[in-house]
């Protein structure tokens, strides 16, 4: 049985480009691709509703969550109503009264994986421990459109969180998953455009596989995991694709993931955990 599951969740993470740059420590022992869900709302994959469908093993109609964060209940019904959904710069001016919006999840009463298998943790993980206030700048950047400035803050925050990362390895868990948005991020804005960027992105990806199985016993079980590819557009930026990547570490003939949620029951299967 293995002791401890470590999942590598890679927003964005392109099958192709693995396949084509030959990125073995990625592509781990067992590899391939599911489909994605496609958001009602987004009329595409939508990165939040396929991590809560992640880390609960439950369908997007059964959550129901396809933001990224929630206000309090109220602030919820009214903000898009009139005449508060004209009034810009709302989220500045509640955070200024100490009012903040809180990752989807942590608002509803639904059990997550981390719930299910103790102890965890939980780096960045989308609609569940999100460092919102963080993720708020990074949009901020895309809206602003400068693309020199976004690289740069999107790989510092890539490297905070590998330090997290590393300095959790030797704390108690049985479970920890860290979210990426690098190859997301990258993936929409280097395609086309800059794509030794994004080589250089994947190439840092695969490295990082590498290390934490050399530092890790082989007790570990590694999942690496996206939620969605990614594909050019006509306009040269980058779009989500409508299928995820996945590796493990271990020879499971046997595991042949078709969505996201299927992950979900390979975590409590290989742990031995009983729901």
């Amino acid at each position: 049985m293995d002791r401890r599951v470590l999942i590598l969740a890679l927003d964005g993470l392109e099958y192709d480009l693995v396949i084509r740059w030959r990125l073995r420590n990625l592509m781990q022992v067992r590899y391939g691709v599911f489909k994605s869900d496609i958001s009602p709302h987004f009329k595409k994959p939508h990165t939040p509703m396929l991590w809560a469908s992640f880390i609960t093993g439950k369908d997007p109609k059964e959550h129901g969550v396809d933001e990224w964060w929630r206000w309090n209940p109220l602030l919820e019904k009214i903000r898009w109503l009139p005449p508060f959904k004209w009034i810009k710069g709302k989220r500045r001016l509640l955070e200024k009264l100490g009012i903040k919006p809180k990752p989807s999840l942590k608002t509803l009463n639904i059990e997550t994986i981390f719930d299910i298998v103790k102890p965890s943790i939980a780096i960045d993980v989308p609609t569940w421990s999100m460092d919102v206030s963080k993720r708020f700048r990074m949009i901020e950047s895309i809206m602003k459109k400068n693309v020199d400035a976004l690289i740069e803050n999107v790989w510092k925050r890539h490297r905070e969180k590998v330090e997290e990362l590393y300095n959790s390895l030797d704390k108690e868990w049985r479970l920890l998953m860290v979210w990426f948005d690098i190859a997301d991020i990258l993936g929409h804005v280097c395609i086309s455009m800059c794509r030794p960027q994004l080589l250089k992105c994947y190439l840092e990806l695969d490295r990082l596989v590498k290390n934490l199985r050399d530092r890790l016993d082989s007790d570990t079980f590694i999942l690496v995991v996206s939620d969605h590819g990614m594909k050019p557009m006509p306009d040269g930026t980058g779009d989500h694709s409508e299928y995820g990547f996945w590796s493990i570490n271990r020879d499971y003939s046997w595991f042949n993931p078709q969505r996201i949620t299927d992950f979900y029951h390979l975590i409590l299967r290989v742990l031995s955990v009983q729901k």
